[in-house]
This record gives structure tokens, C-alpha cells and sequence, in this order.
């Protein structure tokens, strides 16, 4: 018998900094035959994270923990929670009702907590010629990594401000000449450089290894 091929369709999705403010936001297209690694690396690379710590994705009310479903990496079987699905297996379209009922949580970084409240938009039509994932929009500057979560980056814009404080000149270094944290474009979103990380941890990983024998 012909199986019937299943139309791939185009999910829109805003993901949002929780407790920013103002909110720091950005709005992809994903296929919905993509699995939620692959939903992970378009975020790091719309928002502007360097994909350096750990995360997971949290799906149900966030009051209800019992029923609540943690999709994750699987980086080593031996120590992983077993209640946690692998985010390399989970395919988006499976649960969409989720994205639609605006209960799916990005977390990432354990330490700093950046979470990201992720809404489903729009479902659309896949075009052609049109590469996935994709920016299409987006609001203020991504925080960079390891400042201290959401307050500690607003302590440290105000410091950047403020030439007369004593942290004035660390937050410079954090910050870098001439932040703006009102300045984003799509056209500086770059996918390519996220997964390039991977490339280099499994150098980094075949190093160790040779230094090991």
C-alpha cells in the first residue's frame, strides 16, 4: 500500500527571557519534524548564548511538578534522571498541545536560571527555498553568559551606566565596549556557530582521550 507522506508544517514560536524587563524576546520558525535538540540550538542561537551549560526543557504547569514532563540531554546514562526524555529522540509535533497552551520552559545555565517562556504563535506552511530554523524577529540584547542570572545583569547595566561606580570597570569587561541592551537584528543571528561548539567539544573530547592512552 502508499502511505500517505505526512506535510511537514513550519511551527512560529516566541520565546521570551522571563523577568525581563523590558522583555527580551525573539520569535522563530522551527519545523515541527524537528526534535527538541534541534529546538535548543535555535534558541541559543536567535537569543545569542554561547551553548556553555546545561539545559532542559520543562513541559506542563509549572505549580503542578507531579505532572510536569523534562526533556533533556542524555550525555551519560549512568547519572542521568531516568524521568527525563531524551531531547535528541522528542519530536516536536508530538506535543504541540503544550506549545499551544503556552506551557513549555527553556532552561538553561542551572546555575545563573535563565528561563525562557516559549508561546506557539502560528502553525504554517513550510516554503520552499526558505532555510529552518529562522529569526524573524526579536526585541533588546541577550544578557551574556555567566553574569549572575537576570537581576545580576541588570546590576551590572547599571554599572555600565554609571562611570562614577566602583564596578564600573568590571562591568565593561562583562559587558564589552559599547553595549547596547537595546540593540538586536535578526541578521547577526548565526545557527552555524552553535553547532560548532559541538565540534569543538568532540575535539576537545578526542584530546583527552589521546592524552588518556
Amino acid at each position: 500500500m502508499h502511505k500517505e507522506k505526512i506535510e511537514e508544517k513550519v511551527f512560529r514560536l516566541k520565546v521570551t527571557l522571563v523577568d525581563s524587563k523590558p522583555s527580551i524576546w525573539r520569535v522563530l520558525d522551527i519545523v515541527d519534524s524537528e526534535t527538541f535538540f534541534d529546538l535548543h540550538v535555535a534558541i541559543q542561537g536567535v537569543m545569542g548564548w554561547e551553548n556553555s551549560h546545561l539545559h532542559c526543557f520543562v513541559l506542563g504547569k509549572p505549580s503542578d511538578r507531579k505532572n510536569t514532563i523534562r526533556i533533556g540531554m542524555k550525555f551519560d546514562e549512568e547519572i542521568d534522571d531516568e524521568s527525563e526524555l531524551d531531547e535528541d529522540l522528542e519530536v516536536l509535533s508530538e506535543y504541540v498541545n503544550f506549545f499551544a497552551k503556552k506551557q513549555v520552559e527553556y532552561q538553561y545555565d542551572f546555575g545563573d536560571n535563565w528561563v525562557h517562556k516559549i508561546e506557539l504563535k502560528e502553525i504554517r506552511a513550510k516554503e520552499k527555498g526558505v532555510e529552518y530554523p529562522r529569526c524573524v524577529d526579536g526585541r533588546m540584547a541577550c544578557p551574556p553568559d555567566d553574569c549572575g542570572g537576570i537581576y545580576g545583569y541588570y546590576e551590572i547595566l547599571e554599572d555600565y551606566g554609571n562611570k562614577a561606580s566602583d564596578a564600573h570597570d568590571v562591568a565593561v569587561e562583562v559587558l564589552g565596549e559599547g553595549f547596547d541592551p537595546k540593540y538586536f537584528s535578526v541578521d547577526d543571528v548565526d545557527f552555524a556557530n552553535i553547532l560548532n561548539t559541538y565540534d569543538e567539544e568532540d575535539d576537545d573530547w578526542d584530546e583527552d582521550e589521546d592524552e588518556a592512552m
